[in-house]
């Protein structure tokens, strides 16, 4: 999957997919920290919450990308 733009374009499989993607990154955290090394994550959010962009922002971080936030601010 490249692009997630909403949850409602995922396949009952591809959520599935995610969810234990999630399930195991939880459990196994240091398995998952170059999942995104060298990689350039932009999120972009319609309204301004600086607590979402921070956990999303160290997130990224954490999995080894470089995380660029767009949008309200």
């Amino acid at each position: 999957m490249k692009d997630l733009l909403r949850i409602a374009d995922l396949t009952p499989g591809d959520l599935e997919h995610v969810l234990q993607l999630a399930d195991d990154c939880e459990r196994h955290p240091h398995d998952h920290e170059a999942k995104l090394a060298g990689e350039t994550v932009v999120c972009y959010f319609a309204k301004p919450s600086t607590r979402t962009r921070l956990s999303f922002a160290a997130a990224i971080t954490r999995l080894g990308g470089t995380p660029q936030i767009v949008g309200s601010s």
